[in-house]
């Protein structure tokens, strides 16, 4: 978020004082956040520490980590589906670990519109599991 701040410094220049600031800096911040998660790979960013992580209990067989590592794989899949505006709330929510007010502000949404478009991603996202898992015989 220091990158947006050294951002709208450099910027400051061009700000028009007939524009409220807020609405200004919060664009700024918007348009970083939009272009760091452009910039990195899908799976990269939705599980870039999600790869080291075990899901499986520890000392579990093969079979187990064989499971996880095939759930984890259609989790990013689903992931990666996800229409654009669905993805990236998702992502600020759970990956980044933000408030519904923090991505409300960094994505120039309302609080209310935040919790619609996760609602609407995580259902998206159990069909498309729950489909997968019937395909697989999970």
């Amino acid at each position: 978020m220091n990158e947006a701040f050294l951002k709208a410094q450099r910027a400051y220049a061009t700000y028009d004082a007939n524009l409220p600031f807020r609405r200004w800096i919060l664009g700024i911040a918007r348009n970083q956040c939009m272009d760091m998660l452009r910039k990195r790979r899908r799976e990269n960013l939705v599980f870039k520490n999600g790869a080291e992580r075990e899901w499986a209990e520890p000392g579990g067989g093969p079979l187990t980590q064989l499971l996880c590592e095939e759930r984890r794989e259609a989790v990013r899949t689903a992931v990666a589906d996800l229409p654009e505006s669905y993805r990236v709330p998702l992502t600020l929510r759970y990956f980044e670990e933000l408030t519904y007010d923090e991505i409300a502000a960094a994505l120039d949404l309302t609080r209310q519109n935040v919790a619609v478009l996760l609602f609407r991603a995580k259902q998206r996202l159990r069909r498309a599991l729950g489909a997968q898992g019937e395909s697989h015989g999970l």
